[in-house]
């Protein structure tokens, strides 16, 4: 005897079999009959009904959920699938129990319990098909489209309450050619419609025959009527106690709609209120997101030029002093000289939000060449120790440490450490600089410096932007060095990591491969950071 997978079964102990077969069919002959052309069952779910004839075999017969209509099978069967058949029931009656906890009697019971099978699966799928949904007007339609399929209706909608407290047909969906045009986007008062009704009674609204009620009534529902609709049943979305909608299906002819039609509306708008409001949430998110990438791109662009004239002044008033100016006025040169220091301060901030808001907006662009890493980390200990009095720069270099890298990029990279090494070692002291090939294909530079380190609750974080380590008089900044750091050297193909020393301070160390492009190639690639 074969049996599908995902059936569950009852006995009637009177004289019939009952079954419920949530997929296939179940029996031998069954699967005969299916074979030679005949399928009796049609639906997703039914009740089959084996009963007794004449000690002589049974009969099969099924109750189909989606009209209501039980179908008497001509086929009878033999005594030997007739005796095979009464070995089951006690299994499958534990099987039921185990699977779902109740007891149920009788075929009636059996029915009611298929369909509730039926409308769980239904919803379930229906709630995944929605929750998938991030994009507003997706949600929308794709509710109106399940409304519409699930109670059978002409017409579906979902209707929403402005800033001004006017209803707004938000999506309809339609079917038998109801024009859509004319509900699509439709604002109208709140005293109009089932919407309008539901909202102001905080109560479902089902009505069989519009044309039965009083002539009263049927002005407020003048514009179902308009439309052609002759049963309406519409359950409010709601949030917690906010009711932010009404969903609202229509019929063509009168309906007797049922509780379970309304508890079948109420399961899907509760769904629905959920999706909404996480795709509202969504689509709040882009919006701040836009904003906030539209600024730090006006910002910068708006700073960069008096900054570039600033810088350029105080630069040509040094050279005017050099060249015979007063000569006496130290104090006016400091000044300059402090003048030019914070504007480039200023510049170097401008140039990485700059940066943030090309990472930001999916493009970052390298030029890539062949250089020697030494050289650049020479480069950036050189401009570093004039203005880093306090520290003591250690450059080791293996002899030719070559890489097909932007060299613009990765010197930004080994400033940005440096910068954050002399940062965080405010007392002085030794900052260590290493660029060696630990393999054929990888180079490695590290930076250690022997000032406060960084706690190991902070190192996960470190590369995060906006974050800040330290909040002492020593940490100025943004918090957007490390960040761009890691964003750059990840963009390489590398990865960038931080150790805490047994003895203090911090170690920084990049690894990159040697050659990820060809040499003076110009790439742009879309990047997808973590926007922490």
């Amino acid at each position: 005897m074969l049996l599908a997978p995902e059936v569950i079964a009852l006995i009637n102990a009177a004289i019939a079999f009952c079954f419920v077969a949530i997929s296939g069919l179940i029996f031998v002959g069954l699967w005969k009959e299916r074979q030679a052309g005949f399928n009796p069952l049609g639906v997703a779910t039914a009740l089959i009904f084996f009963t007794c004839a004449s000690g002589h075999g049974v009969h099969a017969g099924h109750y189909l959920l989606s009209t209501g209509m039980y179908v008497q099978s001509d086929h009878l069967w033999n005594q030997a699938v007739a005796d095979s058949l009464t070995l089951i029931p006690a299994i499958y009656y534990l099987a039921l129990r185990r699977r779902y906890g109740l007891v149920i009697r009788g075929p009636h019971a059996l029915l009611d319990f298929a369909r509730r099978l039926d409308l769980a699966e239904a919803l379930r799928s229906i709630g995944e098909d929605i929750a998938a949904q991030t994009d507003l007007d997706d949600v929308l339609r794709r509710v109106t489209r399940h409304a519409r399929s699930l109670l059978g209706a002409d017409y579906a909608a979902v209707v929403t309450t402005d800033a001004s407290g006017k209803l707004c047909c938000q999506s309809m969906g339609i079917h038998n050619g109801w024009a859509e045009h004319e509900w699509r986007a439709a604002v109208f008062m709140d005293s109009t419609g089932a919407a309008g009704s539901l909202l102001r009674a905080r109560q479902p609204v089902r009505i069989r025959n519009l044309h039965m009620l009083p002539t009263a009534a049927r002005d407020e529902y003048a514009i179902h009527i308009a439309q052609g609709a002759r049963a309406i049943l519409a359950v409010p979305i709601a949030r917690g106690t906010d009711v932010v909608g009404s969903l609202v299906v229509g019929y063509r002819s009168a309906r007797a709609l049922t509780s379970l039609d309304q508890s079948k509306m109420a399961a899907l708008a509760s769904q629905a209120a959920v999706a909404v409001e996480n795709a509202r949430l969504i689509d709040g998110l882009r919006e701040a997101v836009h904003a906030r990438d539209e600024f730090l791109s006006v910002a910068a662009h708006e700073l960069k030029t008096p900054i570039t004239s600033l810088r350029g002044f105080t630069q040509l008033m040094a050279k005017h002093l050099d060249k015979g100016g007063d000569q006496r006025d130290d104090q006016f040169r400091r000044g300059l000289q402090v003048v030019d220091q914070q504007s480039q301060k200023l510049s170097t901030l401008v140039a990485q939000l700059l940066d943030i808001s090309r990472v930001e907006s999916g493009q970052l662009s390298l030029e890539r060449r062949e250089v020697d890493i030494g050289d650049l980390a020479q480069a950036v200990v050189n401009s570093t120790q004039i203005t880093s009095s306090r520290h003591s720069f250690v450059l080791h270099v293996e002899a030719l440490v070559l890489a097909v890298v932007d060299p613009l990029r990765i010197e930004q990279v080994i400033r940005n450490l440096v910068d954050n090494a002399t940062k965080y070692s405010p007392h002085g002291g030794d900052i260590n600089l290493d660029v060696w090939k630990p393999t054929p294909d990888t180079i490695c530079l590290a930076v250690r410096d022997h000032g406060v380190g960084i706690a190991e609750e902070q190192r996960a974080h470190i590369f995060d932007r906006f974050y800040r380590g330290h909040t002492g008089d020593h940490a100025s900044g943004m918090g957007l060095g490390l960040y761009i750091s890691r964003l750059i050297v990840e963009l390489h193909g590398g990865s960038i990591e931080v150790e805490s020393p047994p003895d203090g301070g911090s170690r920084f160390v990049v690894i990159l491969p040697v050659r990820t492009g060809t040499a003076d190639q110009s790439t742009t690639r879309d990047v997808a950071w973590d926007k922490h």
